[in-house]
C-alpha cells in the first residue's frame, strides 16, 4: 500500500491545487518584496503559510532532483516539474521509476 496518490483523477486535482497555491504564494512574495502587504494582516499571515508552501516544494523538487538522477532521467526537468506540482510530481516520478525497474532491459 502507497501512501502517494496514484489516481489519475486524484493526481489531476492535486496538480491544479498545487500549482495555483505556488502561484499565488509567489504572488505574495513579490508584493511583499514591494512592500505592498502590511504586517499583522491577513495577506501578511498568507505570505509565511505560502513562504512554508515555497519551502516545502523546493525541498520535494531537491528530492526528486536526486531520485531522477539516480533513475538517470533529466534531473532538472524533474525538479522543476516537482516543484510547481508537489506530491503528485513526486509520485509520477517514482511510479515511473517503478515502471521502468519492471520492464526487461535489452541487451
Amino acid at each position: 500500500m502507497s501512501l502517494l496518490p496514484t489516481d489519475p483523477r486524484l493526481l489531476t486535482i492535486i496538480k491544479i491545487i498545487s500549482c495555483s497555491v505556488i502561484m499565488g504564494a509567489l504572488g505574495l512574495t513579490l508584493a511583499k518584496l514591494n512592500g505592498m502587504v502590511v504586517d499583522r494582516s491577513l495577506l501578511d499571515t498568507l505570505f509565511w503559510l505560502g513562504s512554508m508552501a515555497l519551502l516545502l516544494h523546493l525541498v520535494e523538487a531537491i528530492a526528486a532532483m536526486v531520485l531522477a538522477d539516480r533513475a538517470h532521467l533529466n534531473p532538472l526537468k524533474a525538479g522543476i516539474y516537482t516543484f510547481w506540482m508537489g506530491v503528485a510530481g513526486i509520485s509520477e516520478l517514482l511510479l515511473q521509476i517503478e515502471n521502468s525497474d519492471r520492464t526487461p532491459s535489452q541487451p
